[in-house]
């Protein structure tokens, strides 16, 4: 049967791993946006390199067959490099998608275990 003492350590605990969990999710979060923005940052520095590397080989063609060819070879290693970027994002958020599943499924594992406790106890 269910007391005062009872249900008042039940609200207890159950504002306490509410916390908890606010803060495991927040702290989920808070990694997934360092992890997105610091790719975000690694790739706009990739392509203002090679932009650079790209404006010193455009300086010194000497004719136009080599301005294509450089721009040929810019545009491939950009492509290269942007779409292996998006790759590694989409690993991030793939990573991050079974971590939140698994945050979700152990937060609701737990409520049941605690209103099957509390409805056995009732």
């Amino acid at each position: 049967m269910m007391t005062n003492e009872n249900t008042a350590k039940l609200v207890t605990d159950m504002a306490t791993k509410a916390n908890e969990n606010m803060k495991q999710l927040g702290e989920l979060q808070m990694n997934l946006w360092n992890q997105l923005v610091q790719k975000q940052v690694s790739t706009f520095n990739t392509v203002v390199e090679k932009t650079m590397s790209q404006s010193q080989a455009m300086s010194g063609a000497k004719n136009y067959q080599d301005v294509v060819r450089g721009q040929i070879d810019f545009s491939r290693q950009v492509t290269e490099d942007l779409v292996g970027s998006a790759r590694e994002s989409m690993d991030i958020v793939q990573d991050a998608g079974t971590k939140y599943r698994s945050f979700a499924e152990s937060t609701v594992k737990e409520a049941a275990a605690k209103v099957s406790k509390v409805s056995k106890a009732a």
